[in-house]
């Protein structure tokens, strides 16, 4: 509504989450667009209130914490080449991974906790 177009990298961003339509009517026609708009789009994962926001924060970021670190990292090297890779490249590339992961100590600590019917106990190796 400035008579400029997007930066910020909205016009690589805003596609990619919520398609081509959509972001196309965000970016020309600029008008408001609340948190559950946004949540519907796939441009934000959730929605909370404000007064949670730290809460919910720091709940995912324990979470996370407490996964399987190079299992989490493999997975978004995978996903971010993914997005430019033949389906059989990103055959080959999850191969390798899962190959990798299942070499570390987390790997058999997850195998073990599902056979035994507990929550693993992941430390990052």
């Amino acid at each position: 509504r400035i008579g400029a177009s997007p930066d910020g990298g909205a016009t690589w961003f805003l596609p990619r989450l919520a398609g081509y339509q959509q972001a196309m009517e965000l970016l020309l026609l600029a008008d408001a667009v609340d948190a559950a708009a946004m949540q519907r789009l796939g441009v934000v994962n959730r929605v909370v209130a404000a007064d949670q926001l730290a809460t919910e924060t720091d709940r995912l970021a324990r979470r996370l914490a407490a996964g399987p670190a190079q299992a989490y990292a493999e997975t978004k090297a995978l996903v971010n080449r993914g997005l430019n890779a033949g389906l059989a490249a990103q055959l080959d590339a999850e191969a390798l991974a899962f190959a990798r992961c299942a070499a570390t100590r987390d790997f058999a600590e997850g195998g073990a906790a599902f056979v035994e019917k507990r929550q693993p106990l992941f430390n990052g190796e």
